[in-house]
């Protein structure tokens, strides 16, 4: 696998800052290399990393026109490609992804919260 390299000289993150970038960089590279094998075709497989790392950007509306501003495409039509019609194993891509998480639990009394209150009812 590819480890990610950055030039300190042309960065504003310096010591740990830098370090964690670079970790947090690595680990999604080894994230989307467990997703690869349930992609039918690599550009579903890259549309779906694209979207990945848009979902972790600070894009404040997470739609398909500014998902597909973030990853650099014109129009929404690969990620909606993708969500509906793209050839890829969600179940199996949804076991591997719970099994990633069971991993990432590795201490005992370890927990998830899952909060999906992006945008709370406001009114009556």
């Amino acid at each position: 696998m590819d480890r990610i390299a950055i030039d300190p000289s042309q960065s504003f993150l310096t010591g740990n800052a830098l370090e964690t970038v670079c970790q947090w960089s690595n680990t999604l590279k080894s994230f989307q290399q467990r997703l690869s094998p349930y992609f039918a075709r690599a550009e579903a497989r890259q549309a779906a990393f694209n979207y990945i790392q848009a979902l972790l950007s600070p894009v404040e509306r997470k739609n398909g026109w500014q998902i597909a501003e973030q990853v650099g495409n014109e129009n929404p039509y690969r990620v909606q490609h993708l969500l509906g019609r793209a050839q890829w194993d969600a179940e199996k891509l949804c076991q591997e992804v719970r099994q990633y998480g069971v991993e990432g639990l590795s201490e005992p009394g370890d927990i998830v919260a899952v909060d999906e209150t992006g945008f709370l009812k406001q009114g009556n």
